[in-house]
């Protein structure tokens, strides 16, 4: 059995002050911690200490172990082992906490790579965190490439001899090829930052690693090529050597000197940046943020080159559960962000949970409204507030501290406020809001309301509809995929019903979160309050309920029986229930307060209107007929917008497009309103751009639909069934089994055509066919 030789970290320099960070040489297979790193052996040109000079707040480190060719490997490839040594010896200077950079020559780069695996693989532990701590990897003369281990394995034996070490290496091919590949996806999604250099003179008459093996694979990541050979690109001449400019630059912007008075925390946190990734000043705020807090000695996950997929989505829902903070920025653009909305929602429904993260909301140059999604989830959360420039360090202050203590400094009611009317002029600037806000429906009666909306179209739906409001006693199923108006035309018909004198409680199962509705007390309860809030009760009235009836008494002896005027019960994304264990019980429970206007109206019920609002189709929620209370009347359902209504909103919006085009719209986003409206917002004055330009970018990660589609694929990520369905729709035409199909169809993504399942438009189906697998 091999007996391997204990990995010694030597120190060069020693920070004065604060610490920047720390820079770690790792030498290679036959390199050594100093003679690798200078000329000929003079020291004047060990440049390790030429950045300790350069940078006094920075450590510098070499590391030092047993390199010789013959002991490297063993029977068994031992780089695993060797990267264990080398996290104990981190872990001993007690560097966890601290930002690196590590600066690699040739093979040591695979050792590098091996420590950030074994690092990723220990997440409860110490050593868990370097992987964490790692702001940068400068890989000089390093085989990146996974795919021609042979070939460079080969060259190297020129440079080191037929040893067994050689032999091993190309035995050990297959877990290279996964080193490999392991690095070139984590390191973006850490936000590590690679620096890559191949020589371009032979060693010995090979040229070890050209620019194919130097490749890591990482977007935009480009090898750079160096005049020196496989040796002498360790060995700078002097300052000006570009090997040396480089590692520099590499240092200054990844180990940046910390904000005045911020200094490393001993309690390291892990905190999630929310921001909306096209805007600014968002994404350069954002990136600052993320630079200054693990400047601060924390873990911070900010969305940056991470290719888009399904593996995306997952990481995204991993990062906000493994997140102790989640700073969301709050521009004018990122509250209509439907990913910032699903950021802060998976947040809030977590924190209900185990009351982590704390969400730390930042108002950046923006004083305007929070809208209803985000305003239920933060509205009355302390915020700071970001202007400009100039408020960078203040804000990293406050959220430095925040982190510290758990809470920000200012307090603001934001359910006080409520959206303003648009004029039609305004409109045309103003981007298509992702739902509507029903908190309009709670001004009093005698204030002016505006559910209206000069781009609104009417449907066959809103003609059905808003004449309801003014009868008695009515239920009204409402049923339409996702994005398709359902809210904001039960927001009209529900203005309706106040303005002819009734009471109105919007009861919205979106507030609670998944742990909740696994929980039919805590739902029950939850939707008392709801009323208790809605009908403007004394508090004091909330009680706990533990059963359908104990709320049907509720209702009766609490609401009803203190309520002259009709009441009208509303029950947005009912479909939120199905799957629970009870929501057969739920709905027996909705039909039989329809019933009882019949059986028991002398307690009120005949007063009642019920209002169900679904994107399943009604047949699918319950299978007792005599159970069902959305099969007493015939469901309103909502249709795309058709060829014709788009004519009327081409006119609204000035005419951005020709006839022939309509029709290429129509197809592109199916008649769904919510893109529809989208897309002319694109079009608009504001963006300028013709239909061409919309439509060859329409799919991308980053397009005018984007932050749309990826809060889409966020969705799809959590399901994997409904995500390995819909992958197999767009790229075989297989359709999904009837379950699947009606969960693909409530979220709006797929429809039926001449009776066969197929994407609801073309937008989805080339964006799902590049980013879902087959």
């Amino acid at each position: 059995m091999l007996e391997l030789v204990m990995s010694v970290l030597q120190r060069i320099a020693t920070a004065e002050g604060p610490s920047r960070g720390a820079v770690i040489f790792v030498h290679g297979l036959g390199g050594d911690a100093h003679d690798t790193w200078q000329r000929n052996g003079q020291p004047n040109t060990f440049w390790p200490a030429w950045l300790g000079q350069d940078f006094p707040d920075l450590d510098v480190w070499t590391f030092a172990y047993d390199a010789s060719p013959t002991t490297w490997f063993g029977y068994a490839m031992e780089l695993p082992d060797r990267a264990g040594n080398m996290l104990a010896a981190l872990d001993a200077e007690r560097l966890e906490g601290t930002p690196l950079v590590f600066v690699c020559h040739s093979l040591g780069g695979l050792l590098i790579k091996q420590l950030l695996r074994a690092s990723f693989d220990r997440p409860g532990q110490r050593v868990g965190q370097f992987l964490h701590r790692t702001q940068g990897v400068a890989f000089l003369a390093t085989p990146n490439s996974g795919s021609d281990v042979a070939s460079w394995a080969d060259k190297f034996r020129t440079l080191l001899g037929a040893s067994a070490a050689i032999q091993d290496l190309k035995a050990d091919t297959a877990a290279l090829r996964d080193l490999s590949s392991w690095y070139r996806d984590h390191a973006p999604q850490e936000d590590i930052a690679t620096l890559v250099f191949f020589e371009t003179r032979p060693t010995r008459g090979v040229k070890i690693v050209d620019p194919s093996s130097a490749d890591p694979g990482i977007p935009y990541v480009q090898p750079i090529a160096y005049d020196g050979d496989h040796l002498t690109i360790a060995k700078p001449a002097s300052r000006e050597d570009l090997v040396y400019k480089q590692v520099r630059r590499l240092v200054e912007d990844r180990l940046p000197q910390p904000a005045p008075g911020i200094a490393f925390k001993s309690k390291l946190r892990r905190v999630f940046i929310s921001y909306r990734r096209r805007a600014q000043p968002d994404a350069k705020l954002a990136s600052w943020l993320h630079t200054q807090l693990k400047a601060a000695g924390h873990d911070v996950f900010i969305d940056v080159g991470i290719k888009v997929g399904v593996d995306w989505s997952t990481e995204i829902t991993r990062r906000i559960d493994w997140c102790d903070f989640l700073v969301v920025l709050l521009s004018k653009d990122a509250v209509e962000s439907e990913m910032v909305q699903e950021e802060v929602r998976l947040a809030h429904h977590r924190r209900k949970k185990d009351d982590t993260p704390v969400i730390l909301p930042v108002r950046v140059a923006f004083e305007g409204e929070l809208g209803y999604a985000l305003g239920a989830y933060i509205g009355k959360l302390q915020y700071a507030r970001w202007i400009g420039s100039a408020d960078d360090g203040p804000i990293l202050a406050q959220l430095l501290e925040a982190i510290g203590t758990g809470t920000l400094q200012k307090l603001v009611d934001e359910t006080a406020s409520l959206a303003r009317p648009v004029d039609a002029v305004e409109a045309v600037r103003v981007r298509p809001s992702v739902a509507a806000d029903p908190r309009v429906l709670r001004q009093r009666p005698d204030r002016p309301t505006s559910p209206t909306d000069p781009f609104y179209l009417e449907r066959e739906a809103d003609r059905i509809v808003l004449p309801l409001a003014d009868n008695t006693g009515e239920t009204l199923v409402l049923k339409a995929p996702s994005k398709m108006g359902k809210t904001s035309l039960l927001i009209r018909y529900l203005d309706g019903c106040r303005r002819v004198g009734k009471r109105i409680a919007f009861l919205d199962f979106q507030i609670f979160s998944e742990a909740e509705l696994d929980d039919l007390g805590v739902v029950l309860t939850g939707l008392a309050a709801q009323l208790v809030r809605e009908m403007r009760l004394d508090p004091t009235a909330r009680r706990t309920i533990a059963s359908p009836s104990q709320l049907t008494e509720f209702l009766e002896d609490d609401i009803l029986a203190r309520l002259p005027e009709p009441l009208t019960l509303a029950f947005d994304e009912v479909d939120r229930l199905v799957e629970r264990p009870y929501h057969n019980d739920v709905f027996a429970m909705l039909r039989g307060w329809h019933n009882r206007r019949a059986s028991h109206s002398w307690r009120g019920w005949d007063r009642v209107d019920l209002t169900l609002v679904v994107a399943t189709e009604p047949s699918a929620l319950i299978r007792d007929v005599e159970q069902s209370p959305f099969n007493v009347t015939v469901p309103v359902r909502l249709d795309p917008f058709s060829q014709p209504q788009l004519v009327v909103l081409n006119d609204l919006f000035d005419q951005p497009l020709r006839d022939g085009e309509l029709d290429l719209l129509h197809l592109l986003t199916g008649g769904q309103p919510y893109l529809t409206r989208l897309a002319f917002y694109r079009l608009g004055p504001a963006f300028g751009v013709s239909l061409r330009d919309l439509d060859a970018t329409a799919a991308d990660n980053d397009g005018p639909f984007g932050e749309h589609l990826r809060a889409k694929l966020t969705q799809l990520g959590r399901r994997p069934d409904l995500a390995a369905a819909m992958g197999r729709l767009v790229h075989q035409g297989v359709a999904p089994d009837e379950a699947l199909s009606h969960r693909l169809r409530a979220a709006g993504l797929v429809r039926k055509e001449d009776g066969k399942v197929v994407p609801a438009n073309l937008l989805y189906d080339r964006f799902f066919r590049r980013v879902l697998p087959s």
